[in-house]
């Protein structure tokens, strides 16, 4: 699977000046040779809907993160991060809920590659977060779930999950 990488759609520039606005968030400035993920992080913020009250909408977010957090053992920011990976399959991978074990397996690792500017960047993100291995995302999922922020997954959240990935295969693996 070929994953979209996001069109940096708004101007901001690298050190050297270059506007940087329609290169992908995986280019390099072409005026300096240094790649796009040094000065930018692309990240996906919480969700908006129209004609609801954005605060209320943040606010029933959080508590449904918090509901995940406590249900999976994992921090606040790790189950944001896996929400945001689903979103990111979704979006630019072109899946729809329920997304595969294999599938948002992969979409974490190419969400957090982006988000935190790099492949080992993000492997160390993860184990800062606990995020050791494929088992710790369906643990993820499954409180997910249980807080309404994904669907049902078509089998056992835990199951699925097994075995896909550690972080010293997280780079290599192939997920699909």
């Amino acid at each position: 699977m070929n994953w979209i990488v996001p069109t940096i759609d708004y101007n901001t520039h690298c050190p050297c000046g270059y506007n940087l606005r329609g290169l992908t968030y995986d280019h390099a400035c072409p005026e300096r040779g240094r790649h796009a993920l040094n000065p930018l992080r692309f990240y996906i913020g919480f969700p908006y809907e129209a004609g609801t009250d954005h605060g209320d909408q943040v606010m029933r977010t959080k508590r449904a993160l918090d509901d995940a957090s406590d249900a999976s053992g994992f921090s606040l920011e790790a189950c944001w991060l896996v929400r945001c990976a689903a979103t990111y399959a979704m979006r630019y991978g072109g899946y729809q809920e329920p997304i595969p074990a294999n599938v948002l397996c992969q979409a974490l690792r190419e969400y957090a590659r982006l988000h935190y500017g790099g492949m080992s960047q993000a492997i160390m993100h993860l184990g800062v977060l606990g995020i050791s291995r494929s088992e710790d995302v369906g643990r993820i999922v499954h409180a997910l779930v249980l807080a309404g922020l994904l669907q049902n997954p078509p089998a056992d959240a835990g199951g699925d999950f097994h075995g896909i990935f550690t972080l010293a295969t997280f780079e290599a693996v192939r997920l699909l």
